[in-house]
């Protein structure tokens, strides 16, 4: 059964959806569907366009790790356990695909300590995109640094950030402006608030 409220009536309105976690409406933009394959396992459907039963979820682990319990119910899933495992990896694919595409919109400014400093300070960054295997000390001084400047750690090592963008290994990039950044955006903040 399709967890949705009525779409909002008006020109501007966005069509909503009731998130099966919390149970709070929110624009079907902001929610993941989750659907039942019919071999009982679960899709991830991101566009929220597979076919079959489906139930939409906020991409924040609180939320999915409450649709685990109904799921089995309203899904008719197999092993609901494997939906915050399979959340988060498909957001994190999105997430470097969506990496991929701004880095050949040339939206990828700096990468390397001292670059990402200096676009930094010249407002040119509007997020720092960090490899798994960057040490903590980069990440907290990233952190630290650029204060104001939102970091991201994607599941990639510093071998795959760098073959992603097309360079060699890179422990951190710099995300600028530009139409492309903003579904890149919109996933790494999905994938942060999976945990």
């Amino acid at each position: 059964m399709e967890e949705s409220s009525d779409e909002p009536s008006g020109e501007d309105a966005l069509p909503e959806r009731t998130c099966v976690g919390c149970r709070v409406h929110g624009a079907r933009d902001d929610l993941i569907r989750l659907v039942a394959a019919p071999d009982g396992t679960i899709a991830v459907d991101l566009r929220g366009r597979l076919p079959g039963r489906g139930a939409w979820v906020h991409p924040r682990a609180a939320c999915v790790e409450r649709a685990v319990g109904g799921a089995k119910r309203r899904l008719r899933v197999v092993d609901p356990g494997e939906i915050p495992a399979r959340v988060r990896l498909v957001v994190g694919q999105a997430a470097i695909e969506a990496l991929g595409v701004a880095t050949r919109a040339g939206v990828i400014v700096a990468s390397g300590h001292d670059a990402l400093s200096r676009a930094a300070e010249a407002g040119q960054v509007r997020a720092v995109v960090v490899a798994s295997d960057a040490s903590p000390r980069s990440v907290r001084d990233l952190r630290t640094e650029e204060r104001a400047i939102p970091v991201f750690v994607l599941p990639l090592d510093r071998e795959g950030l760098g073959r992603v963008i097309g360079r060699g290994p890179r422990a951190a990039v710099g995300v600028g402006a530009g139409p492309a950044a903003t579904p890149l955006l919109m996933q790494l903040r999905r994938l942060a608030d999976l945990g």
